[in-house]
Order: C-alpha cells, then structure tokens, then sequence
C-alpha cells in the first residue's frame, strides 16, 4: 500500500530541483482518531490558505488499518519548510496532537517522474 501511495504521488507532482518532498507517516492513538483528523484538516486547510511556500499538503488514511496516516508535503523549498515548521497554526497543531500520535516517521523522497511544462513541449 505505501509504495503505491508513494509512486503515485511523486508521479502527480510537477517537479523543480528546489522543491522539498517529504511524506509524513503517522500512527495515531485509535481513542483519538477523529479529533486528530478534525485537528490536521484544520491545519493543512490554514497551511495551503496562509503560507505562499507551501505548495501541496495532501493527507490520506490507510482503509486495513485507518489510525495509519500518510501525508504528501510539497514545499517550494527547504526554507518553506522551515518556515511551515515555525508558524502558529503548525505549533497549534503539534501542542493539541502531540499526546494522540503513537509514531511519527518523516521521509524524504524525490519525485521520480518529472511533469514540468517544458519536459511536455519536447
């Protein structure tokens, strides 16, 4: 399922040497599951609307197992991110979410496919 996930997102994405691709894999406590996706809907929607940097925040739920999550982050670049990591709606988020979430991977990945305009015109 998350190589699935994983190829099909980098495949979608229009790539730039700058941009900082990560995919964020949360166990989340099964007691807490709906007021943490209540929490993270609220921060990705403030993310995508207050923050020029942040290109793509895109949070799915695995069907076998739904406390599993994995969320696509596509950032304009490493300062975007660093940004993202420091505004009020993100340290909200982590203050309000930190008890609920059992385990938190982050990985760097890079797009495999590029889907720029220019590679279309050739």
């Amino acid at each position: 399922m998350k190589r699935i996930f994983f190829v099909f997102a980098l495949m979608v994405i229009a790539t730039s040497s700058e941009y900082f691709v990560r995919i964020a894999e949360i166990t989340v406590d099964p007691k807490y599951l709906q007021e943490y996706k209540v929490l993270l809907s609220e921060g990705v929607r403030d993310s995508m609307r207050l923050e020029k940097g942040v290109i793509l925040l895109y949070p799915v739920f695995n069907q076998q197992k739904p406390n599993y999550l994995y969320v696509l982050e596509i950032y304009a670049n490493k300062r975007a991110y660093q940004n993202h990591l420091k505004t009020k709606h993100f340290l909200r988020y982590k203050e309000k979410t930190q008890h609920m979430v059992l385990e938190l991977k982050l990985v760097d990945v890079d797009p495999i496919v590029s889907l720029n305009q220019k590679d279309k015109e050739q």
